[in-house]
């Protein structure tokens, strides 16, 4: 959520916006009030606010010299002024301030809450962006590291000739000793702003792993991506790439590793158990489900204890991400207790009981159709990328239902517009075959649904903050 303050001196004003406006629906949290714009100021010096929502006149600062004071404390800050229709050349000099947007009194609810809607998708949007752009740069950052130091890793990974090993890229929650304690754990490994590479044979790996997310837990949020495997000193960083667009998948569980050969019956089944279940799920029937549950079951114990977590830790994942339940995540086992510490007897159960709960609460939201279109939406994208008449009015017809409705709907559920996750699933696609260097750069930009060359390099720079060019370039540092 976004941070939010409220600045007026009309108590009523005041106590209607924060108690009447759904602000947490919206994706805003109301961390402040103020009566005056001297206060709200002293609390911008103190605490992150990403938006202010001021009056424009106001005794001693007015709204307008609050944001300007405001925005030499934070540039990117945002604002929405409050103004009376007499006061229209300070609504002039509040745009000269570049506010996001003025709100005219008397103040309408559905105006309000209109203007704040559009301003979430904008700010979610650019969040978006900023976060993918300074991943791509602290992981040039950790690949020019891991470059520097290859005579240091040819030199342990020659110790053992003949014997693999993985290459394991984190993401976590930079707090305390965490890194230190991580970095303890491995002989090799670069480590900076919560992102962590190591290198381990495999012969250690699964011990290795379960130190790793034992230690996690304690941080909160993490994701493990493993890479393929490492033989030779050249496979390093493919096995880092490879690693690194693992960890970009939101649908992959906290522990993920690449499909390679040698795991790709593991991949293979929690793919087909991932569809048994959501077809289950949506059949309504409980005993369709229960049957569904007691063959993945069956099948899972073909593979070793620490494997089964994984495949249950991943359904878990894949199906409240498929229903739009992350939300409620904190609620399952696996996804608050991982399963390095659960017996193989008790995995099926505790995994049972995950679904369940998904379950139940699927049933007891009200907006279950809407995500489930939502849902739908997104699958025609993930399919049909590479469709250059792909859009909103044609995904909305195979649907069938208006590209109005779905517009609307989908912005309201996803936090973003349509078209935004249309972009990054083709950006997604371009940076993998950029990576691969089999393809020309018109040839990608066709693949994934651009006819004009100069289009898609455009879009790729919006959306990586390089060209596709510069991109493939800094591959080669």
């Amino acid at each position: 959520m976004f941070s939010l303050i409220i600045v007026d001196d009309d108590e009523l004003i005041r106590k209607g916006l924060e108690m009447v406006i759904p602000w947490e629906r919206m994706g805003f949290c109301v961390s402040g009030v103020f009566p005056s714009a001297l206060s709200a100021l002293e609390h911008i010096r103190e605490n992150k606010v990403d938006i202010i929502l001021t009056d424009v006149k106001m005794p001693k600062m007015t709204g307008l010299e609050l944001i300007d004071r405001a925005k030499d404390i934070n540039p990117r800050i945002k604002a929405v002024v409050i103004s009376g229709f007499s006061e229209f050349d300070l609504v002039k000099s509040a745009l000269t301030l570049k506010v996001e947007d003025y709100l005219l009194k008397p103040l309408k609810q559905q105006s309000i809450e209109s203007t704040f809607m559009k301003l979430y998708q904008t700010m979610a949007r650019e969040a978006e962006d900023k976060s993918n752009r300074d991943e791509l740069s602290i992981c040039y950052s950790l690949l020019k590291r891991l470059s520097s130091e290859f005579r240091a890793w040819e030199e342990y990974v020659s110790l053992s000739k003949g014997e693999e090993h993985k290459a394991c890229l984190i993401r976590f929650k930079d707090s305390g000793e965490i890194p230190d304690r991580l970095s303890g754990l491995f002989a090799h490994r670069a480590c900076q702003d919560g992102y962590f590479l190591s290198l381990c044979p495999s012969i250690s790996f699964d011990e290795k792993l379960k130190s790793v997310i034992r230690l996690l837990q304690e941080a909160g949020d993490y994701r493990i991506a493993v890479g393929s495997d490492i033989i030779y000193v050249d496979d390093i960083v493919a096995s880092f790439w490879r690693a690194y667009d693992i960890l970009q998948d939101p649908g992959r569980g906290p522990v993920a590793f690449y499909e390679s050969e040698q795991n790709k019956e593991l991949e293979d089944m929690i793919q087909e158990s991932r569809i048994g279940i959501i077809s289950a799920i949506e059949s309504g029937d409980g005993g369709i489900l229960e049957k569904k549950l007691l063959s993945i079951s069956s099948e899972a114990r073909r593979f070793k204890s620490i494997e089964q977590g994984y495949i249950y830790c991943a359904l878990v994942a894949k199906t409240a991400r498929y229903f739009a339940l992350e939300e409620d995540l904190d609620k399952l086992i696996f996804s608050t207790s991982g399963f390095a510490e659960i017996d193989e007897e008790s995995l099926f159960p505790l995994f049972k009981s995950d679904i369940m709960c998904l379950v139940d609460i699927l049933a007891s939201k009200s907006d279950k159709r809407q995500i489930l279109i939502c849902q739908r939406a997104q699958d025609i994208i993930d399919r049909r990328y590479s469709d250059r008449s792909l859009g909103l009015s044609s995904i909305a017809d195979e649907l069938n239902i208006s590209a109005g409705y779905l517009s609307s709907i989908y912005s309201r559920f996803m936090g973003q517009n349509l078209k935004s996750y249309l972009i990054k699933v083709r950006m997604e696609r371009a940076r993998k075959l950029l990576l691969s260097r089999n393809l020309k750069i018109y040839e990608i930009a066709e693949s994934v649904g651009y006819s004009n060359t100069k289009y898609f390099s455009e879009a790729f720079h919006r959306h990586y903050g390089v060209s596709p060019q510069d991109y493939i370039q800094g591959l080669g540092k």
